[in-house]
């Protein structure tokens, strides 16, 4: 589970997976940010107010997705 949702910069989450890259997507589609997982924590206080979709990959390949709101 990813919190806080909504947000305005950061989102974390606790998971025994270690996750290796996240990607982020707007309602099109289309990516718009992604990069390497470091800590339990991605940035998304760069993107424009809306919805979008938080995809975390893991080092064996699993995904999961989970719908953010920025404010």
């Amino acid at each position: 589970v990813l919190y806080p949702n909504p947000t305005s910069d950061k989102v974390y989450w606790q998971s025994d997976r270690l996750w290796k890259y996240y990607e982020v997507y707007d309602l099109q589609a289309r990516i718009v940010a992604k990069g390497h997982i470091q800590l339990q924590e991605v940035s998304l206080g760069h993107l424009a107010s809306g919805q979008y979709i938080l995809a975390l990959l893991d080092y064996d390949g699993h995904k999961v997705t989970q719908k953010i709101l920025v404010k």
